[in-house]
């Protein structure tokens, strides 16, 4: 699974990209939380093109087309550069498929959201704790309304505090009907922009004449599978299994609970640690590091602040950080803020 998601570059939309945000504190804080979140629960399906940029050493743009449906369905295929083109992510609310086209292969992962529980609930949860996150990162301003893919936006700029740790100065465009961020720009410490995606088009709640839903992989796919209902081994069996030390989060304030460690089904040892805290969760997985090079060069966005060449990448609300150290391929995922995502995978050794 680790080398697999080095390799995918498959752009994804940003549900909550950044913490919430709201311009005041106390009552009217409590108040704009609980209208964004309404808000954002009008959204029964989606559909739109978004285009990313940041991602790809050549500084191109990566565009995806992606579709959402309540309430958890998710698709996107990547349309452009040629390159990438046909890649694809899709998760139909219980099983996730990832698919490289150039390579036609594929990764499966089941088990992992019935063993993670998330719900409506947990959901409305992570998207208050983020909205007070957020205030405690950033200062937070706002300017007069926008247009992006012609729907009215309210401009947000969040200027980290002295103690954001790795969070950067950006800004987001938010929708005022559904609360969606269209467009976002995360900055460098100096001039130029680290990551940026913008919608070119969106449709909200517009289901007709949309197609079926892709039902899986392409045929002859070859295809790695992470089952989280196998049965959790110890981490004394997945040291012996790598042949190495178990990478673990060892950071002081990293109280997450590990849920279960699982084998991959292939022929190459890799193990997957799942932790587990309120409305969020931290996967890490580990496979000896092969050297596989992908000939589409390196993607993802580079974070100096960690080792080795580390990358990131989004996927929905998840981060995904990865990088090679000590023989061993590992790769940081979850649904922590962005900034608290490369705290956790900084601590990792």
């Amino acid at each position: 699974m680790t080398s697999m998601l080095r390799r995918i570059s498959i752009p994804l939309f940003i549900l909550c990209l950044v913490p919430g945000i709201c311009p005041a504190m106390g009552t009217v804080q409590h108040m704009v939380s609980e209208q964004a979140l309404a808000n954002w629960e009008k959204v029964e399906s989606f559909t739109g093109v978004v285009e990313e940029k940041g991602l790809l050493p050549d500084n191109g743009v990566i565009r995806t087309e992606v579709r959402f449906e309540k309430p958890d369905r998710f698709f996107a295929r990547t349309l452009a550069p040629e390159s990438l083109a046909g890649d694809f992510f899709l998760f139909d609310g219980r099983d996730s498929r990832t698919y490289i086209a150039r390579s036609h292969s594929g990764l499966l992962v089941s088990g992992l959201a019935q063993l993670l529980g998330d719900s409506l609930e947990k959901q409305r949860q992570r998207f208050r704790e983020n909205m007070e996150k957020g205030l405690k990162t950033f200062r937070v301003s706002m300017e007069v309304n926008q247009d992006v893919a012609k729907a009215e936006c309210v401009v947000f700029h969040f200027a980290p505090r002295d103690e954001a740790g790795f969070a950067r100065r950006q800004q987001t465009w938010s929708d005022l009907v559904y609360s969606m961020p269209l467009k976002a720009e995360i900055y460098n410490s100096g001039p130029g922009i680290w990551y940026g995606f913008e919608y070119k088009e969106v449709s909200v709640n517009k289901a007709t004449g949309t197609p079926a839903w892709p039902k899986g992989f392409p045929e002859n796919t070859s295809v790695a599978v992470w089952d989280f209902s196998d049965p959790s081994v110890t981490p004394e069996q997945a040291k012996k299994a790598l042949n190495a030390d178990l990478a673990l989060p060892r950071a002081p304030g990293f109280s997450m609970e590990c849920k279960r460690i699982v084998m991959a089904r292939s022929m190459a040892p890799a193990v997957a640690t799942v932790y587990t805290g309120g409305p969020y969760y931290v996967l890490i997985t580990q496979m000896k590091d092969y050297g596989i090079v992908d000939p589409a060069g390196d993607r993802g966005l580079a974070v100096p602040t960690l080792p080795n060449g580390a990358r990131m990448h989004f996927f929905g609300e998840n981060a995904v950080i990865s990088w090679t150290e000590n023989g061993s391929s590992i790769t940081v995922t979850g649904n922590l803020p962005y900034f608290e995502m490369i705290g956790v995978a900084k601590s990792v050794r």
